[in-house]
């Protein structure tokens, strides 16, 4: 009798084995294809973190050329570009004729301010104020340029006519 319920106890430890592995190996393809679909999700991550890298860095060369631009924005406005044109054309020896403000226009991200001016001197002179205001660290733009020759009688003497505009960043309201 202990013999028959050893037996009993044998086979029916087989039969659940038997039953258990069945249930399992019913279920591998099933667990297969899971593990390829959480592959492939994870493969997508990845490759999202690697653009996300690219971008990122992308990112930060822009703010860095940003940051640099902005560098050569004025920050005193309108005032700090006739006080820059007034040094200029000092320093030169051009002898001022006019230095007029216009309206400033205001766009989205910048404040541009447009100044008109007409000044008088020799050619050398004249050539020293501009190449000034080429190498002048800040972003200065020459809309109008009008040279003449005052005399016919002095070639020497000319009479410029000018636009230039200065930028400076808007101020945003928080």
């Amino acid at each position: 009798m202990r013999q028959r319920q050893t037996l009993l106890v044998a086979v029916a430890v087989v039969v659940a084995v038997f039953l258990v592995v069945q249930t399992l190996q019913s279920r591998i393809p099933l667990m297969e294809d899971e593990l390829f679909q959480k592959q492939k999700r994870l493969q997508r991550y990845e490759s999202i973190l690697a653009e996300g890298d690219v971008i990122g860095k992308a990112l930060r060369a822009a703010t860095d050329k940003l940051e640099d631009l902005k560098k050569g924005l004025l920050k005193g406005g309108g005032v700090q570009l006739q006080e820059l044109v007034r040094s200029g054309l000092d320093s030169a020896g051009l002898k001022t004729i006019s230095l007029r403000p216009l309206e400033p226009v205001d766009t989205e991200t910048l404040i541009v301010y447009p100044l008109q001016l007409t000044f008088t001197g020799d050619l050398k002179a004249v050539v020293e104020f501009l190449n000034s205001l080429c190498t002048e660290r800040y972003l200065i733009e020459i809309e109008y340029l009008k040279i003449r020759q005052m005399n016919v009688k002095e070639p020497g003497q000319l009479r410029v006519e000018m636009e230039i505009r200065g930028f400076s960043m808007r101020e945003v309201n928080s």
